[in-house]
């Protein structure tokens, strides 16, 4: 597996930035494909999670690929000229290795949960 710099706010910040772009994408609907509630939410975001990576990735590719290559890059410590110039197996090999972090998993957990909370804080109020 690809060895990718610790997380840090930047990281944060690139990511949310990516997201907002991807407000215009299908990514909301695939987020509430399946709504839960209760005692399920803890239960069903731990088993979307690897769902919700895919999705989040997937729609960057259409609506916000520079960014997420600048993103990738800086993962891999390289500027965009190098990551651009390296083979093309370095995509997937970031891919897999954001997919298999703990990390990464625990921070998209958590963001879906906190995106079925806003979600239902809108319709309850």
């Amino acid at each position: 597996m690809r060895e990718l710099r610790p997380y840090n706010v930047k990281d944060v910040r690139a990511l949310v930035g990516i997201l907002s772009k991807l407000a215009k994408s299908n990514l909301q609907n695939i987020l509430s494909a399946e709504p839960v509630g209760g005692d399920a939410v803890a239960d069903k975001a731990e088993e979307r999670t690897g769902q919700l990576m895919f999705a989040v990735l997937s729609e960057c590719w259409t609506y916000c690929e520079g960014e997420i290559f600048e993103w990738f890059a800086s993962l891999n410590n390289m500027t965009v000229e190098q990551f651009d110039s390296e083979p093309p197996g370095i995509v997937l090999d970031t891919i897999e290795a954001i997919v298999d972090r703990q990390e990464s998993r625990d921070f998209f957990s958590q963001a879906y949960l906190l995106f079925l909370r806003i979600g239902s804080s809108k319709t309850s109020t």
